[in-house]
């Protein structure tokens, strides 16, 4: 079962998105995000990827990867 939240604070036009990815708000962990891709590590959330997809696969380009064969492809700060 995914453990996954998004929320569009009630308003559809809001510049701002929240979501969890398996029960972490962290999702910049999961997730690295540019101007002109976006990298998603590979995990068992397939609600959080439908999502991302949803919102930028018709803007840029959204890329399933692993790094050194884990699912972390962004950091945390």
């Amino acid at each position: 079962m995914d453990s996954f939240s998004f929320d569009y604070y009630n308003d559809p036009l809001a510049m701002a998105l929240r979501c969890q990815f398996e029960a972490s708000n962290e999702v910049g962990v999961f997730c690295k995000l540019t101007n002109t891709y976006c990298l998603v590590g590979l995990g068992s959330s397939d609600n959080f990827y439908n999502i991302v997809e949803g919102e930028l696969a018709d803007v840029i380009p959204v890329i399933h990867c692993s790094i050194a064969g884990t699912r972390i492809v962004g950091r945390k700060l």
